[in-house]
This record gives structure tokens, sequence and C-alpha cells, in this order.
């Protein structure tokens, strides 16, 4: 079944920065900070007639003040002064740091505009992935924050503390430490925009514990923003939800739901959606065009149980009526995975063409593809070629070197060609473009194909393993960029979060390249011990049928080809089991167990790879076993009365254990669940009146691949 790429969520910082003052602003803001540090202290000492003098300073009695008196927490001046008036009705010794130009910082509250564009990423000289930015159109409101420190002798207790002066309504609107929620919303904007998304999350956090602050929606709306740049979409969710704004819920739960296939949710979504678009008069363009897109891409999806062609073609055309350059690009794409059955050729061919001709960089190879093998005119398709490669697209980087050798132009062509083979990206480009448009382009096809052509013009072949990858971009734009969509406020943009529908693939090849993964499960451990062919299946204790045991580990099964690989790993196990309640000459007692031991399975496998997102298989082969201590306790009301090493010679427990083993597995994304069996191969008896072998009757163990 077709897996089509489904949305694309993102977002852009806010910009904090430094502000250039004039004289007079910088000496007024020090004025003000001065004198109110002058008053503070002089009401702290013992002039208990100073509130009015030092409210006048500020926003008002309800500004900011952190109380390090009595709460040590944000409360407002009025009552941070009644809690030194309260606990120190005479005087509290205090003396507050002269504020100082020199060491204060500057804060700007910006309006800020936002566009789009083919953005610059890893400082490559290759733009590679339409990104939108937030540009500053003008400023708002600029805040200067003042580092004092005030002190109390006889409490021998100082304090850092910032005043935050308004400049635009020339008063003080803050007197906290760095914990007050006016600085830390403003360190966390200043994270956001060096990208430090996890740091700005913990500031906005921080911010918006303090129930008074007026910070408190933008700072659950900026960390909202920072879980979709790190594509954390539950933790979106979570603040859309303190938000409130039922759009932000709906819009990033359909993400959500939709990159898990929940797809009865997804539903109930998509319909809340197309009602707030109906309702709602305060959308922007680019929110709407965004609205569209997501809506488009739920209902073409082949897997969605309320799947309708035509209204996700209606979507992306509004989308397209609103000036979305992308649009174009993505009917022919989706074009190229449904069919006629979405639109016709003609109509797809017209979208991808109206794409490149508005400036969309993953059009530009497409449509000059078609122009070279459709039109087939070279000069034109070298056109787009050239523009494509100046985007990041290697195949287009390729195609251009082979038209430019063919005009005469060797040296530029060889550049071309040789730029185009740095990294692996060529390699990954070819494997998408075939996978997701049919594979269309005659030239070229492989790596191979560029080396051969490089290597007949003199250059010199760039293999994969050479420093030159080091220079290729973070994320390099595939040649068949699927479709996505963007959502945006003032603040959200495009930021790429691809799922691809492989429906073209050699015969049962690995669809992803994650083999190493973590492991925890659940173990059975059973002896069996033969008494002439007599067998008795029990526990360590003997009156039970198995020991329990956790495992804990890491798993490694790479595919060689054809679906056949390895399975192996290395885990830590540890069984604990509990004999029956005895009781003898008065006294109640039970035995207690506990093994750590090492396991090393060596499998041979084979997958069967129905897509990138399930496979099933089946292994077997041998498993190895070594315990690394064990101890059996007598206990007794609470108490242990005699320990006995697991391994002494007189129980039939060895350290070294070989197993014939046998399983299967069902993997679902990155995340495999395996189901094991072991049956023991080595005699552990230390009697000759009997075997005993060691099996496991079942390993049951979720693992998650990175």
């Amino acid at each position: 079944m077709k897996r089509l790429i489904i949305l694309l969520l993102s977002c852009i910082p806010i910009i904090s920065t430094a502000q250039t003052l004039s004289e007079t602003q910088k000496q007024a803001a020090l004025q003000s900070a001065t004198k109110f540090c002058d008053l503070l202290e002089r009401f702290c000492n013992g002039e208990r007639t100073l509130n009015s003098q030092i409210n006048a300073l500020c926003s008002g009695a309800d500004c900011s003040a952190y109380d390090d008196i009595k709460t040590n927490k944000e409360i407002t001046l009025r009552n941070y002064l009644y809690a030194i008036q309260a606990e120190y009705p005479n005087k509290l010794a205090t003396s507050i740091s002269t504020p100082s130009l020199a060491k204060c910082k500057t804060y700007i509250e910006p309006v800020m505009s936002l566009n789009y564009e083919w953005g610059n990423i890893g400082n490559s000289d290759l733009s590679t992935s339409e990104t939108a930015v937030l540009s500053l159109a003008s400023v708002s409101n600029v805040y200067i924050v003042f580092d004092v420190i005030q002190t109390y002798p006889s409490l021998s207790k100082s304090i850092n503390k910032k005043i935050v002066y308004d400049l635009k309504n020339k008063k003080i609107t803050a007197f906290i430490t760095n914990n007050g929620a006016f600085i830390s919303f403003l360190n966390g904007v200043l994270a956001f925009s060096n990208k430090q998304y996890n740091v700005a999350i913990t500031y906005f956090d921080s911010a918006a514990q303090n129930n008074r602050s007026s910070l408190k929606k933008q700072s659950y709306g900026l960390a909202m923003l920072c879980a979709f740049f790190m594509l954390d979409y539950e933790k979106a969710v979570y603040y859309a939800e303190q938000m409130g704004d039922p759009l932000y819920i709906n819009a990033f739960k359909l993400n959500l739901y939709t990159q898990n296939e929940q797809f009865d949710k997804t539903y109930q979504c998509a319909l809340q959606l197309e009602s707030l678009l109906r309702k709602r008069t305060d959308l922007s363009n680019m929110m709407k065009s965004n609205l569209y897109l997501m809506l488009a891409n739920v209902y073409v999806n082949p897997l969605f149980q309320h799947q309708d062609l035509h209204k996700g073609l209606s979507y992306m055309e509004a989308a397209y009526a609103l000036g979305d350059a992308k649009v174009g690009y993505n009917i022919f794409v989706y074009y190229t995975l449904l069919g006629d059955d979405f639109v016709t050729p003609e109509t797809a061919l017209e979208y991808l063409q109206k794409s490149a001709e508005a400036g969309f960089p993953p059009a530009f190879y497409q449509w000059g593809r078609m122009v070279e093998y459709g039109l087939e005119d070279k000069e034109e398709a070298l056109v787009w070629y050239e523009k494509s490669a100046k985007s990041g697209n290697h195949i287009a980087m390729a195609s251009a070197g082979k038209l430019l050798i063919e005009k005469g132009e060797i040296k530029e062509g060889v550049e071309w060609l040789k730029k185009s083979l740095e990294g692996k990206a060529l390699e990954a480009e070819l494997e998408d473009n075939e996978l997701t448009t049919g594979g269309l382009a005659p030239w070229p096809k492989t790596r191979a194909d560029v080396e051969s052509l490089l290597n007949k013009h003199g250059g010199t072949t760039i293999h994969q393993n050479q420093s030159s990858v080091n220079n290729q971009p973070t994320y390099s734009n595939h040649s068949t960029q699927t479709p996505s969509t963007t959502m945006s406020g003032s603040t959200t943009s495009t930021h790429s979060n691809t799922y691809q529908y492989r429906y073209r693939h050699k015969f049962n090849e690995a669809k992803d390249n994650y083999y190493v993964g973590l492991s925890v499960g659940y173990v059975q451990k059973q002896w069996v011990y033969d008494f002439d062919g007599s067998k008795e299946k029990v526990n360590v204790f003997g009156d039970g049928k198995y020991t329990n045991g956790i495992q804990v580990g890491i798993r490694i099964d790479p595919q060689f080809g054809y679906g056949f690989g390895i399975n192996t790993g290395l885990y830590y196990e540890y069984y604990f089991d509990k004999s029956e309640d005895m009781y003898e000459d008065g006294i109640d007692y039970y035995y207690r167990s506990e093994e750590h031991s090492l396991y090393l399975p060596i499998h041979l496998k084979y997958s069967l790879n129905f897509s990138k997102w399930f496979q099933l298989a089946l292994y077997g082969g041998i498993g190895l076993d070594c315990g690394v201590s064990g101890n059996i306790y007598l206990r007794s009301d609470g108490e242990t009365l005699d320990t006995q090493n697991l391994y002494d010679d007189e129980l039939d427990m060895k350290r070294f254990n070989a197993s014939l083993e046998y399983g299967a597995s069902i993997r679902v994304s990155r995340f495999q669940l395996n189901f094991t069996m072991s049956k023991g191969l080595v005699n552990m008896s230390g009697s000759d009146e009997y075997k005993v072998k060691q099996n496991k009757m079942m390993n049951f163990a979720l693992s998650v691949y990175f």
C-alpha cells in the first residue's frame, strides 16, 4: 500500500538582540534604577514612609519583585514591601550596590516579519531546505536590565538581583532574580534564537510557572514551537493545550495522529480544523494555506479510511490560490504516487511548471527533466538543472555537468560532476527519485554513471569516504522532495519531517539503516531433569515450573541482502525466584534466589521486508550464557539466615551454558517485538545418575532502534 508524506510543521524563533540607545535614554534609565536602589535601601533601613515614592518609579505597586525575605518567590512589589515591614518593623540593615551602565544589558520586544526562503544549512554554499525566517520589522519596546547586589549584613546574606527598566513607559517593571519570569522569558527567547531548543523550553517552563506573569501564554506558545523544531509532537500538543487555542491543538494533534497512523483520531481533528477554517476570521493567508495543505495530505492518504481525492485536490488548489509555490510541486508528486485517479498527466505537469516558475527549488530539477526529455530542449533544461544544483540537488549537479560537457564547456561540466559525487547524497536522491517519481530520469541511474563520465573527461572520481563529506549540508535536498505542509501564525514555518512510501525496491531489501537498538524483555528459565527418560521440568527450587527474569541490552541485527542477516547483541539478565513457604521446628522460612548473567545470541535471520514500516522475521542459531554471580538465601522473618553460592558443585547450576535457539520478530517502524525459545545443549548435572539441561521457555523482548 502506498505510504505518503503526510505533513510538515515547524517554527521560527523570535530574535532578541542588543539595541543602540541614545545617551539621554541611557542616563534616564540609570537615574531611575539608581533612585530606586536608594529609596529601597532607605526603606529597609527604617524610613517606612517611602512606599509611594518607590511605587512611583515603577510601573505600579503590582510590578514584579522577588521576595527574599519571606516567601522566596516572585510576588508584587507592594507585597514585597509589606513583607519587609512585617518581618522587620523597625529596621532591616540593607545595602544595594550602585547600578552600572557598563554592565547593563538591553533586550528588544520586536515586531517581526515572516518570509520564506530557500535556507542555507550547515554553513554550506548550497542551500538545501525551504525555511521561514523572521526578520526584524520594527522595535516595539526596549528593556534595560541592571545587575545589582542586595546585601543584608545582619542576616549574613546577599542576593543578586536585576532591575528591569521599560524604555517605552520610562518605568521600572521588575526587581527580580535570574529566576524571575521576565528574565526567564528573555533567556528563553535568546536560547530559541540560537536554536538551543531544550534550553529554551526550560526557560519558558520556568517563566510560565509564575501564575501572575503576563508572559505565561507567550511562554507556552514559544515552548510549543521549540518542541516542533525538535519533532517532539507529544510535547508540542501539551504546550498547545496549555495555550488553549483550539486551532493549534487540533492542527498539532492532526500531525501527531497522522504520523502514528491513528486515523480514527485524525478524522476528528480534520473535522475540527475544517470547522475552524470556516469560522475563524483572524487567519493570515499563510496560516490558511498551511492548514489547507495539512488537510489535503490527510484526505489523499490511502491509509485514511475517509480518503477523498477530490477533496484533497480541492484543498491543494485553495492553497495554490493563496500563492503557495510548493503546492504545484506537491500535486505533481502526488500524481506520481496516485496516478490518473488524482489528476491527469497534463494537469500534473502544468502545476509542476507553475511551481518551478514561482521559484520553489524542489520543482527545478523535475521540471528540467521534463524539459530535456519531453520537450527535448537541452538549453532550457540546463537553466533549470543549474538552478536546482545551486539549491543542493546532486542529481541536478550531475545532469548539468553532462549537458555542459556536451556543449563543450568541459571545465564547468567536470566541476559539477565532482560536486555531485561529494558525500552520499547522490545515492539517496537517486533512490528517492526512483521510489517517488517512478525513476523517470534516463541519466544518471547510479553513481557509477557519473564516475564514468567524469573519468572520460579527465576528472578524478570522488569516493564517499573522502574528507569532502564534511562539507556536505547537514540536511540534503532530495531530488524529489515529497509533499509537505507548514503551519504558521507569526512564528511558524517549514521544517522537513518526511514520510515516504517506497513502492519500488530491490527484492526483499531492508528499507532503512537502523539495526542497532536498545532492548528490554521478560524471560523464563527452566531446568529439565532427565532420569532415564523420565523428565521433570522445574524452577531453581524444584517447586515450580520456571524462574522469572528480566533482560536488557543492545540488539544488533543488520541485513546483508535479500532479507538475510544476523540477530545478535549483548544482554544482561537478572533472574529471581522464591520457594514455597516452609515450616520446621516452630520457624517459618523460605528460600530466595538471585542470579546475574550475560547472554550472547548468534542467530541467522531471514526478514520479510513488506515496507519501511513493517517487517516480519524468523531466526535461529546458538545462544551463549555466562553466569556472573548468583546466590540462594535462606530467609525468615525478614532476615537472611544463610547464603549459598548458586554455582556450588552440589547444585546442578553451571556458569556457562549453550542453547539451540529459534524465534520470530515483528517490526513496526523503529520498534521490534521478539519472541525466542531456547533448548539447552549442555548437561549441567554433576551426577552420573541423571542429566540436567537449562532451557529458556520463552523470551519476550521489545527493542527500539536508533
